[in-house]
């Protein structure tokens, strides 16, 4: 349960960082969170793995679904798209494939370039969010006493951080 929190807690930093807002709230049944405005919203009370994945799919709609791409894409595909890097997240973290439900029902119309533009979207996205939480996890793993205590490798460390 620890890395889910500390992950949880990178992603609402990067979020902070971008300028959006994760706030909590009472939000209607099969709703896990939405974008409003420069804030996320997410229902208060999940648990940490639901959080963390409803933050990744929350994000993905902050990052990659802009005013120019809603414009010109239906908004199936963008809820496909943020469910697929919510997937590649779940994934990368280990969590059973067996706990994803898609929630859309209908086929999305695929003009040209569609889909070349969502997969480019997909992984942008995906790999952002793997880069945030890799870096807090490598953090964590660097402990001074597990340095090496030459006076080169010392000299190393610090202009590695």
């Amino acid at each position: 349960m620890h890395g889910i929190d500390q992950s949880l807690e990178a992603l609402r930093h990067f979020a902070r960082r971008r300028g959006t807002a994760v706030r909590y709230a009472d939000l209607p049944d099969g709703i896990g969170g939405c974008v409003d405005g420069e804030k996320i919203v997410l229902r208060a009370g999940l648990s940490p793995q639901q959080e963390l994945l409803t933050l990744v799919h929350e994000l993905t709609h902050v990052m990659a679904h802009v005013a120019s791409v809603r414009a010109r894409t239906p908004r199936t595909v963008c809820e496909y798209e943020a469910e697929a890097v919510e997937r590649l997240i779940a994934q990368r973290l280990g969590f059973a494939a067996a706990e994803f439900e898609s929630s859309v029902s209908e086929s999305p119309p695929f003009p040209d370039g569609l889909l070349a533009e969502s997969v480019t979207r997909v992984w942008g996205v995906a790999r952002t969010l793997i880069a945030v939480l890799s870096a807090r996890q490598s953090l964590e793993r660097f402990t001074p006493a597990s340095a090496v205590t030459t006076q080169d490798s010392r000299a190393s460390v610090v202009r590695q951080r």
